[in-house]
């Protein structure tokens, strides 16, 4: 996406960000309490809208550039 120049690479990045801090919330919480199916749900979730929300924003976008 760099490479290609994807105008929302930011975004995209912060996204994966806040994926990332909000699992190490749950893994702390995780060692007080059994928060498994919080942890199922989020991920659940955060792919479901990640991957068929932030992931499709992309491909028109890279459909137009050219292989290198």
């Amino acid at each position: 996406m760099r490479l290609h120049g994807y105008p929302d690479l930011e975004q995209h990045i912060a996204e994966h960000r806040a994926f990332s801090a909000r699992l190490a919330q749950l893994e702390e919480q995780a060692i007080r309490q059994d928060v498994s199916l919080h942890i199922i749900e989020f991920i659940k979730q955060w792919l479901m809208n990640h991957i068929g929300g932030s992931d499709q924003s992309y491909v028109p976008c890279l459909r137009t550039m050219p292989i290198v």
